[in-house]
């Protein structure tokens, strides 16, 4: 570092403790450094907190600095963090993240002024906007976090992220400015439990009336599960106040409900949480959502309503939902009827997932009795006949989602007048909103399942076409959905599909009003497809 200049330098992830922390940063405690970027986020060391309003003194020209969980508090924890006048002197600073470090008043107190400034948006004094806060797991109460959306002013267009937070303490406070629209236009919200199941009836239907959100995430948001979750639903409260988001909200483009499953804790909302779905068809702004992990093959007939009526979707995003073959049924004959959805992705991973929830399906009742098939070999397997079988209809169910989206995907280049690159990526909160989500072609998911539970199938596929990015299109255009979360069971981003394969579809299969009970007979599920006209033989 004393031979020559870098402008960025990134360490996150790499193992740093105490000693090389300190090491790594002890240039910038000596002299200014003509920093752009500086990343030591998620070490196991901690640097002192009393070491970071000298260092950032010396690093004026800083435009990112993430800090997550690499810092701990000093002797006196009642100083502040970061001075105001270090803050101010940060004038190109666009992204900070301090998540991890428990903020005191006069940190808080410091930070809004700095924001308050920023939101005055004198461009003498600060030539760009703030354009990411990250607060994660900094003890924040609602009213403190209040306190902070205020400051930002109206239409602070920005991400805001709060995930992990006690704002259920102070929840009143923070509903108020989240419906006077006193937050920015990217809210995180997540992995937030709450006692009261009316607090966070109350923060659902603030959010249903702000009119600032267009990104809102509260995956793993839910209130605390009873003794008895196995048993317990979703109540009608929590169902109106969801049905209210989606019937009177018209700034949300993109919404993450997704639940969260932990080896310590959950973070789901509760049986029957699919019907608070069924005013989504009535939504006219919404164009990515994201409900993973929410149990919804239980009710797979709402979100299949809703397909065929909703025409705003774009996204949407049901992976890790112990889907079974009755419901990628239904969502395939639903989706055959809405010409808007462009990625409905399922991963190689969520593929086997599927297979491994009809194997079960099959080898119990639905009081969980073991039952196998007749024809079945040892242990209540399939024989290999049924597994080739078995495996095929399945493969068939997400050629004919390939198909579909292929035929959405067209209409929107013709609508467009040229064609659109759904292969580009968003891994940041920001890109969300002016890129495509996609893959690399080496990097796409196969269309199949293999001879094995995981493995692939091999689709060859044909060179691509000269595209245009989809942001340079002027058109109104939605973005991807892809969120990275800092905690590993939220961290699984959105994937699309893999360009469709030339297999023939089967014909439509007639829509089930709701999925059936998983306990089936392998004989049964066979003499369904045929009645409906699909060849097995």
């Amino acid at each position: 570092m004393e031979a020559g200049k870098i402008d960025a330098l990134d360490v996150s992830s790499c193992g740093l403790g105490e000693a090389e922390l300190r090491h790594l940063v002890a240039p910038f405690l000596d002299r200014p450094q003509p920093l752009w970027s500086l990343n030591l986020s998620e070490n196991p060391g901690r640097l002192p907190a009393d070491f970071l309003p000298q260092m950032l003194y010396n690093l004026v020209e800083l435009r990112e600095l993430n800090l997550r969980g690499s810092l701990q508090a000093g002797w006196d924890t009642t100083t502040t963090l970061i001075p105001s006048e270090i803050l101010d002197q940060l004038e190109c600073l666009e992204e900070l993240d301090v998540s991890g470090f428990k903020l005191n008043y006069a940190t808080i107190r410091d930070l809004g002024d700095f924001l308050h400034h920023r939101a005055r948006n004198d461009h003498r004094k600060y030539p760009v906007k703030l354009r990411k806060l990250a607060l994660n797991h900094c003890g924040l109460t609602g009213s403190e976090a209040a306190k902070i959306c205020r400051a930002m002013g109206f239409n602070s267009d920005m991400h805001l992220s709060l995930s992990g937070n006690p704002l259920e303490d102070g929840i009143e406070d923070l509903a108020d400015v989240i419906r006077a629209s006193q937050v920015p236009t990217g809210l995180y919200l997540e992995v937030i439990e709450f006692k009261e199941e009316s607090n966070y009836i109350l923060l659902i239907r603030a959010l249903a009336e702000t009119k600032s959100v267009s990104l809102l995430s509260l995956a793993g948001t839910a209130p605390t599960p009873s003794l008895d979750s196995i048993h317990q639903t979703c109540s009608t409260e929590i169902i109106e106040a969801l049905n209210y988001l989606f019937t009177h909200n018209k700034s949300i483009r993109y919404l993450d409900l997704s639940g969260f499953s932990g080896k310590l804790e959950d973070g789901q909302l509760a049986k029957g949480f699919a019907r608070a779905l069924a005013n989504l068809s009535e939504n006219t702004t919404m164009t990515h959502l994201k409900i993973r992990n929410q149990n919804l093959h239980e009710d797979v007939g709402t979100l299949g309503r809703v397909l065929t009526e909703n025409q705003t979707l774009r996204v949407l995003d049901c992976q890790d939902n112990r889907l079974n073959l009755t419901s990628m049924k239904f969502l395939v004959s639903s989706l055959k009827e809405n010409n808007r959805i462009i990625d409905f992705p399922f991963t190689t991973a969520e593929r086997a997932a599927i297979w491994r929830n009809i194997l079960q399906g099959f080898h119990k009742t639905p009081a969980g009795t073991p039952c196998p098939p007749k024809g079945a070999g040892p242990a209540g397997k399939l024989n290999n006949a049924q597994d080739v079988m078995l495996r095929d209809v399945l493969n068939r169910q997400f050629d004919e989602i390939d198909e579909h989206l292929r035929r959405n995907r067209l209409a929107l280049e013709e609508a467009a007048g040229q064609l659109l690159d759904f292969d580009m990526s968003a891994d940041s909160l920001e890109d969300m909103e002016d890129t495509w989500l996609g893959l690399d072609p080496d990097e796409a998911e196969p269309s199949g399942l293999g001879s094995d539970d995981t493995t692939p199938t091999t689709v060859h596929r044909s060179p691509r076409r000269p595209t245009v990015r989809s942001s340079y299109i002027d058109m109104p255009l939605p973005a991807p959905y892809h969120v990275r979360h800092g905690i590993d069971g939220l961290e699984s981003p959105t994937e699309t599909l893999d360009p469709p394969s030339e297999i023939s579809t089967p014909p439509e299969l007639e829509s089930p009003e709701e999925a059936v009970p998983e306990g089936v007979s392998f004989k049964q599920m066979m003499h369904e497809f045929r009645e409906s006209g699909f060849n097995t033989t």
